[in-house]
């Protein structure tokens, strides 16, 4: 039987910049953005965590995970504009900044 590696030491770490606060942290890859903002001093704000309220949209610049049905139909709703997204619903896989999303 092989040893397994430890996965976290082959995950790579991704960058992601709070623009309007200042803030950058390195993060592993597939962490959750309400996690990170949790443990964070930005002002970012959430309301229902699960992507129907838009109170977390956000602009984002980077690779990100896909919106899911739901997020969309939220954004859609919400007039956003194309790079907006659901700051709940992100999954960081790649460098990220994140800026206050326009407003509606």
């Amino acid at each position: 039987m092989l040893a397994s590696s430890s996965s976290s030491a082959e995950r790579p770490s991704c960058r992601v910049e709070f623009v309007a606060d200042g803030i950058v942290r390195d993060v592993p890859f597939g962490t959750l953005l309400q996690d990170l903002v949790r443990d964070l001093e930005v002002s970012l704000l959430f309301g229902c965590r699960r992507g129907t309220c838009g109170t977390c949209l956000v602009r984002v610049e980077g690779e990100t995970s896909p919106a899911t049905r739901l997020e969309q139909e939220t954004v859609l709703i919400l007039g956003a504009e194309p790079g907006d997204r659901l700051a709940c619903r992100l999954v960081v896989i790649g460098d990220l900044k994140i800026s206050p999303a326009s407003s509606t």
